[in-house]
């Protein structure tokens, strides 16, 4: 049982009477003090209100009783790298030329700047943002700070003043900072942070129910045994900008979520909701072989991500031990990049890929190889069980893959591929292709092995199967030896069989696709967050798990 106890800044000196004890801070309070002070299973709350604090968190808890930093009320407690009121109190903006308007600002304004929650685009001159400058004009909404004025230009010339705009204070770099494991941080928005929102190196770390946006990083996780559940990462990166104006790597990087260096073993990334990122979820090496070390990525939505949505690549001899499993993808310029695994370790079962007829219309589905280094081998990774949907101009397969000289133990099996335009083989050599449908409306694919299918009925978007369709009863078993090396590396899932042999894609006949809504458990409208994107009119939000 916890005790509650009041926290008033008045207070001289800071102590918790009790492991387990609850405090509760306003505003007015200072979070670090309180967290220097804590000890293990102490639960430090936050009532509502904006906290203009940066928090580096040196003393964890221990295993089973971790510090944790609460929000009294989801989403009510605010982490803000803004500007704090009596700094700029307001950003007054003066017209100034072609529907750009400037507002005084001392110090140097750095990506991302907001306006009504959404990224602006930064050109890399004043000149190149009166002008426009770039592929197909370039993006409007777009800002440009030089000589301490911040520069903006808003869609259809729209008055900045009367818009939420929203920077980083001098200096932001984060939220907050974790050097210590058994941490617990729950129900807050993290804003602002500029680089990073969050960045933890511990181990045993649990993120939940957080929303974290204004930072080109929302969480970036090192350690072992670390959770991100039930989050929402708004990135710095409108995907529409690569849609219009073709905008590409000018604009800068930054992964919406990155789980990198040289531990990450046992982590968990379920339920989350990741958009408007560079890159959405950047998974890197473990450091173990053992099957129990395994991580997971499962019951996350990526959507409009202006690169990879996930991108899986990891070096010679580098692990990635892990599953990803049952996420849904929603118009990502690339959904899965492979280039290359080649220490592997990977299964990628039972996820739904929609790119729908108003995404990128050169978007893929798999990046293969790599333009860096080539020459290399990849091996050790299955895609099994998926069902895969590009309705723009690409295939399914795109990029590099010529650049790999073999792949071992590399497996593709009871996928359905539906694109636009014809699929052919990828050129993967050494891979192993097993039962496998090609949906296209155009010509017959030649994807090795496949079950040649000529189907139209993906507009509107629906993964389940028909009794007549020729997905049913067509997969095959992992072959034995592929199957006994999966053994020692991510664990078996199970799937019913409810006719004679396996169904292709990621439902079986009948099967109920059930997806959990994705992001905090807090937030009850879709409008309460206004940076998520739009769902393509072809694409039923209950799908994706929102029934509103």
């Amino acid at each position: 049982m916890l005790r509650l106890i009041a926290f008033s800044a008045l207070a001289a000196v800071l102590a918790f009477p009790a492991t387990g004890a609850e405090v509760q801070l306003t505003p007015a309070d200072d979070i670090q003090k309180a967290l220097d002070a804590a000890a293990p299973g102490d639960v430090i709350v936050l009532k509502d209100g904006v906290y203009y604090q940066k928090l580096v968190i040196t003393r964890g808890g221990t295993e089973g009783k971790p510090i944790t930093l609460r929000a009294a009320n989801g989403g009510g407690a605010t982490l803000s790298a803004g500007p704090p009121p009596g700094v700029l109190d307001k950003l007054v903006f003066q017209p100034y030329e072609k529907d750009v308007y400037r507002a005084r600002v001392p110090w140097e304004v750095k990506r991302p700047v907001l306006a009504d929650g959404l990224p602006l685009y930064q050109y890399k001159s004043l000149s190149d943002m009166i002008q426009r400058k770039g592929k197909k004009g370039g993006p409007e909404d777009s800002f440009r700070w030089e000589g301490g004025f911040l520069y903006v230009r808003l869609e259809g010339g729209k008055n900045p003043n009367r818009a939420r705009i929203h920077i980083g204070r001098q200096g932001a770099d984060g939220n907050i900072i974790i050097q210590a494991s058994d941490v617990t941080i729950e129900g807050l928005r993290l804003h602002m942070g500029i680089t990073t929102a969050l960045r933890a190196t511990g181990n045993r770390i649990v993120i939940r129910d957080c929303l974290a946006s204004g930072a080109e990083t929302g969480f970036s996780l090192n350690g072992d045994g670390n959770r991100l559940e039930y989050c929402e990462v708004s990135g710095p990166i409108r995907y529409e900008w690569r849609v219009k104006h073709y905008a590409e790597y000018e604009y800068g990087y930054g992964d919406a979520v990155r789980t990198s260096g040289s531990g990450d073993q046992r982590t968990v990334i379920r339920g989350n909701f990741i958009y408007h990122g560079f890159d959405g979820l950047q998974p890197r090496v473990s450091t173990s072989w053992v099957r129990t070390d395994w991580s997971e990525i499962t019951g996350n939505l990526f959507m409009c991500n202006f690169d990879d949505a996930i991108e899986f690549d990891a070096g010679k001899n580098h692990i990635l031990n892990m599953r990803a499993h049952h996420n849904l993808f929603i118009n990502n310029f690339v959904s899965f990049s492979l280039c290359a695994v080649e220490g592997g370790h990977l299964l990628i079962d039972h996820n739904i890929v929609y790119n729908s007829p108003c995404a990128f219309p050169w978007g893929t589905i798999f990046k293969l190889g790599t333009p860096w280094n080539p020459n290399v081998p990849a091996k050790d990774w299955a895609i099994v069980h998926n069902t895969l949907v590009n309705t723009s101009g690409h295939g399914d397969f795109k990029w590099f893959g010529e650049k790999i000289v073999d792949h071992i133990n590399v497996l593709f099996l009871n996928n359905i591929f539906y694109a636009t335009n014809a699929i052919g083989d990828p050129g993967l050599k050494g891979a192993v292709w097993g039962n496998n449908l090609v949906c296209n409306p155009a010509a017959t694919g030649t994807v090795p092995n496949s079950i040649a299918a000529n189907l139209r009925h993906w507009d509107p978007f629906d993964p389940r199967l028909r009794a007549t369709s020729q997905a049913v009863d067509a997969g095959g078993r992992i072959p034995e030896a592929w199957a006994e090396r999966r053994k020692g590396i991510t664990p078996a899932y199970r799937r019913e069989v409810r006719g004679k042999a396996p169904d292709l894609g990621a439902l079986e006949l009948g099967e109920t696709w059930k997806f959990e809504q994705p992001g905090p458990r807090w937030v009850k409208s879709w409008k309460e967050i206004p940076s998520r994107p739009a769902f393509p009119k072809s694409f039923h939000p209950s799908w994706a798990g929102f029934r509103e």
